[in-house]
């Protein structure tokens, strides 16, 4: 069992192949009822699970390892992003008490894994193995023709354009296209790990209190210095910003009068690219932000669509980076994989409902033909999952234009990642 890797353990734990009967380390009966989902982010292994120990039912997440003592190797033990664990499974069990603790002091029942599984370990090696072999092929993708394959996806990327301007309808309900689409922005800004964060701060600041503070005099220094010291981000950004720097955004928060609360905010920071560090991110769409207070956000946005001659995207890129260079601070400019990301994800799908509620069908087709003829955006990890299952042809088509990104994107959420084959063939084999 040398060789196991924890890998193999997040398989065993995300197919069930568990003994029918199982108890924890400290003799408890334990049911798996639902094993969660895996983490692409920083924190536990699986999360949302659901299990019963003892006939008590508990919700939160699954950490897996191969010894039960690597819980205070990896330094769980003081870090409170596993506070929400609510079982530690382990195929070995090496240290010296029947329970995990956490960093708030609570404990986790441990389920060894080493003599509870569904049958010998080798047998699921050898399967496993096997399956991986096959990896590489898919019933739908794997058998139909580029062409087939075009349009699937072509149909794909048009439903999930249409479900986003749905979604966005409906935060209409509650709000207005300047918010929405402020939120839109800043989420996209992000990245994976932040985007929740600066989605929190353009609910906390929001757009009609931007314009208030604005109205008051405001100044784009200010409007950096309040998302960055309210959200205590200047506290986790001294590789990337001299200590002069963080020192004069210290003192213009300090001078400013219109925002001196604290959000609290738990910032993504772990291996993170240097690039993609939210303060940067802060700096550069605070900057944009206050340049299109006066204009207004839609106003400026949907101004990329007045010249049909020029490509709209870059002329957002234009806009974003078009901020005035007499601040004090450094403003970092937006790139265009960033820039692709809003125009593709929250420009076009917003401008397209501002349009249908206006009942202009012309630049409805407008948009969506901007859409349909937008080029590919950066690989993500969907789309390189589903690349696996792309003959050279098929992998081609799907990085010439963002349609058929979206539309393997689309196809993974609603059949891959259930393992819906079945369902997906009886649907599309006859395309």
């Amino acid at each position: 069992y040398m060789h196991l890797q924890e890998e193999f353990l997040y398989h065993i734990w995300d197919e069930g192949h568990l003994a029918p009967s199982l108890k924890t380390a400290s003799g408890k009966p334990i049911r798996i009822i639902y094993p969660g989902q895996y983490n692409t982010n920083r924190g536990p292994d699986f999360i949302n699970a659901v299990i019963e120990i003892d006939n008590e039912n508990f919700c939160g997440s699954i950490e897996i390892h191969l010894n039960s003592y690597d819980w205070k190797n990896h330094n769980h033990h003081e870090d409170s992003h596993y506070n929400n664990v609510i079982l530690h499974a382990s195929f070995d069990h090496n240290s010296p008490d029947p329970f995990t603790i956490k960093e708030n002091g609570e404990l986790a029942e441990i389920l060894v894994l080493k003599d509870q599984l569904s049958e010998d370990i080798s047998k699921l090696v050898i399967r496993h193995d096997k399956n991986l072999e096959r990896q590489d092929y898919c019933p739908l993708l794997s058998l139909i023709s580029s062409e087939r394959l075009e349009g699937i996806l072509s149909d794909f990327g048009r439903k999930r354009f249409l479900s986003k301007v749905k979604r966005y309808g409906s935060a209409l309900l509650f709000s207005d296209f300047e918010q929405i689409l402020y939120e839109g922005m800043m989420e996209a800004m992000g990245y994976d790990k932040n985007k929740y964060n600066l989605l929190l701060i353009a609910q906390t600041l929001s757009w009609e209190k931007l314009k208030a503070w604005f109205a008051e005099g405001m100044s784009a220094e200010d409007l950096i210095s309040i998302f960055l010291v309210s959200t205590n981000l200047t506290d986790f950004c001294e590789k990337q910003l001299d200590k002069s720097e963080i020192a004069l955004i210290k003192e213009i928060y300090e001078a400013q009068s219109y925002f001196a609360q604290r959000i609290r905010l738990d910032w993504q920071l772990f291996r993170i690219r240097p690039a993609n560090h939210p303060v940067y991110r802060l700096i550069s769409i605070a900057a944009f932000l206050h340049e299109a207070l006066s204009p207004g956000l839609m106003n400026l946005v949907l101004s990329i669509f007045d010249d049909v001659d020029q490509k709209p995207v870059l002329m957002l890129q234009r806009i974003l980076n078009s901020r005035s260079q007499t601040s004090r601070i450094n403003i970092p400019k937006i790139g265009r994989g960033v820039t692709s990301n809003i125009f593709l994800n929250i420009i076009l799908p917003v401008a397209y409902l501002y349009y249908d509620k206006l009942s202009q069908s012309s630049m409805k087709e407008r948009i969506l033909a901007i859409y349909k003829a937008h080029t590919a955006l950066a690989e993500n990890r969907i789309t390189g999952y589903m690349q696996r299952f792309l003959s050279g042809k098929q992998a081609t088509l799907c990085a010439s234009k963002a349609i058929y990104q979206q539309g393997l994107i689309e196809l993974y959420h609603k059949h891959c990642q259930y393992h819906f084959c079945d369902e997906c063939l009886h649907e599309y084999q006859g395309c």
